[in-house]
């Protein structure tokens, strides 16, 4: 089976280009990374299906449990092979190695190891004068001392044979095991040192493992609690799944205890200071020195970082203080209390100046609901609209729907609405129908509710469910009869539904009344939309334009007041299909 590492392409191109171009000599490829970062993945797809064709393969995969124990990692890759080579060595060398590989009738005594290692690599070059040969270790770093010695002399005695080297080692190091930047010559060694991936590869792994796709911004949050690492992203996944909206609350990121562990360590040992520190840093999601300096409000301030960094723990980027790994802020930020969460927020909120981050530590240091505080929320998440940012904007604005006081359930469920819009433009369709679907559990019928509907089923349109859609359609124009805006832009999407199930009669009389409902709006946007309705059907039933030319848009100024009216809601969604916006689905403000 194929094991095709995700995310890994340019890796596996860069390794497969060199091995073949070298497979007629001694060559090698290291390489290394962070556990979990998916060494294993790449040697495994490399020795099954990428290398195999070209190559003859000898692989192992030692264990940490397994050093004690000489010679097993020899075994692993000899032991199937071994009536190849051993009637071919000499006597001496025969017993050697017969004895190491445990094949051997006099197994009372060691074998000599000079001994050993000529029979081994005699067994190299017997193997390889056939086919060219690729010794394969993954988890270099766990080799038994034994084997380990006894590759290293058989590599640093190479010379003109075609066997090529492939070995996975854990550390940022890049002076690899075996001692092979002094076994082969210059430009004979590649060294591949495997980074954090993609946030799109990290989304591909959880969907081909778990079978879930995590929603966008909650993948975000993941892929920076575990800094690109595969393994890590995995593990917290899993505890994400079922919980996800939770994590759209922007509480911490679940580490479970078998990652935990791992990192945990690293905090043990720390001063109250260094840990207050580390907390500061773990709550701020722009750790600039000197804001943390002013939040924690103290002397020994450059102490306490200077230990941290000392420890370790963190590191420092110019002005700007880092975690040395993603996993010690989930974990450090994971294992304080609800109340040291919120003290560390107001300390940071009382600082920090820019307008979505100080909204955001005031909503993360909160001890209950505020109308002042869920304002703030609201003009933050304007803000982040403005700039591009509708994912931010949706964060903030369900924070300030949270901080609503219950006494104002209209205001909540506006807010929870607009979060629900900006999770539209961001592209989190199933976020931004969960909360239009709660929002209208709650809301009874009329025009606030046909809105809710019409957002429905905008989404419905967007996500292909064209029957539902119009079902949904139908009844927002039943409930906002005395509405015209809301009736036109229905009745134009039901005018569209038709016409995708092909009922161009159906589309024709939809369109029509869209048009009318449009002029009764004094809407020249609508009237707009319906035109280009209408004369798409026309186009298709082959009418011709002609009639169109008499439908012009009616001036939208209310007569009496000379203004143009407004219109109830705070956005109505569009789905613009016609030819000039390119099928685009858009949000637009009315009046």
């Amino acid at each position: 089976m194929d094991s095709r590492p995700i995310g890994r392409e340019a890796e596996v191109g860069e390794i497969c280009a060199f091995l073949s171009a070298n497979s007629g000599e001694p060559a090698a490829v290291a390489v290394t990374g962070d556990a979990g970062i998916g060494k294993t993945m790449v040697w495994k797809h490399l020795v099954q299906t990428a290398l195999r064709p070209s190559f003859r393969v000898l692989s192992c995969r030692p264990a940490s449990s397994e050093r004690p124990l000489a010679f097993s990692a020899l075994d692993d890759l000899l032991g199937d092979v071994i009536e190849e080579f051993l009637p071919e060595l000499p006597e001496g060398r025969r017993q050697a190695v017969a004895v190491a590989l445990a094949r051997g009738t006099s197994l009372g005594s060691m074998p000599d190891r000079q001994i050993l290692a000529r029979g081994m690599l005699d067994a190299f070059r017997i193997l390889s004068s056939g086919v060219p040969l690729l010794v394969a270790v993954d988890d270099a770093q766990w080799l038994d001392h034994p084997s380990a010695g006894v590759l290293e002399f058989c590599f640093r005695r190479l010379e003109h044979e075609p066997i090529s080297i492939l070995l996975t080692f854990r550390g940022a190091d890049l002076v690899p095991p075996l001692g092979l930047d002094r076994a082969l010559p210059p430009g004979r060694v590649a060294h591949v040192t495997l980074g954090p991936l993609s946030l799109g590869a990290i989304g591909e792994i959880l969907r081909s493992q778990l079978g879930v796709g995590l929603p966008r911004y909650t993948l975000a949050r993941l892929y920076d609690a575990c800094g690109g690492n595969p393994f890590y992203a995995l593990e917290s996944a899993r505890s994400l799944v079922g919980h996800q909206r939770t994590s759209l609350a922007c509480g911490p990121i679940p580490v479970p205890k078998s990652l935990g562990d791992l990192v945990r360590h690293h905090l043990r040992g720390l001063s109250a200071e260094a840990r207050d520190v580390g907390r500061l840093v773990a709550a701020s999601s722009d750790p600039r020195e000197r804001v943390i300096r002013a939040a924690f409000g103290a002397q020994e301030t450059w102490v306490a970082i200077d230990q941290a960094i000392d420890d370790g723990i963190i590191e420092r980027d110019g002005d700007t203080l880092r975690f040395t790994h993603p996993l010690l802020r989930s974990v450090l930020y994971g294992e304080m209390t609800l109340n040291q969460r919120r003290q560390a927020h107001r300390r940071l909120g009382a600082i920090v100046g820019e307008i979505e981050e100080h909204a955001w530590h005031l909503a993360l240091g909160a001890d209950g609901p505020s109308e002042e505080i869920a304002e703030i929320l609201d003009g933050a998440a304007e803000h982040a609209g403005s700039r591009g940012a509708p994912e931010s904007a949706a964060a903030l604005e369900e924070q300030a729907s949270r901080l609503t006081p219950a006494r104002s359930p209209g205001k909540a469920r506006e807010r929870s609405v607009r979060a629900a819009d900006c999770h539209f433009r961001g592209g989190e369709i199933t976020r931004s129908r969960e909360l239009i679907e709660s929002a209208l559990a709650a809301c009874p019928a009329g025009p606030a509710r046909a809105t809710l509907l019409v957002r429905l089923g905008t989404i419905h349109h967007h996500e292909g469910a064209w029957s539902m859609a119009e079902k949904v359609f139908r009844q927002a124009a039943r409930e906002a009869p005395d509405n015209p805006a809301l009736c036109a832009h229905a009745e134009q999407e039901l005018a569209w539904a038709r016409l995708v199930a092909g009922d161009l009669p159906s589309a024709s009389r939809w369109a029509n009344k869209s048009l009318c409902s449009a002029r009764q709006a004094a809407d020249q946007r609508l009237v707009a939309h319906s035109l280009a309705r209408i004369a798409l059907v026309e186009f298709l039933q082959a009418t011709g334009p002609s009639r169109i030319c008499s439908r012009r848009p009616r001036r939208s100024t209310d007569q009496r007041t000379g203004s143009r009216p407004s219109v109830s809601p705070c956005l109505i969604p569009t789905c613009s299909r016609d030819s000039s916006s390119n099928g685009a689905i858009g949000w637009t403000r009315p009046g």
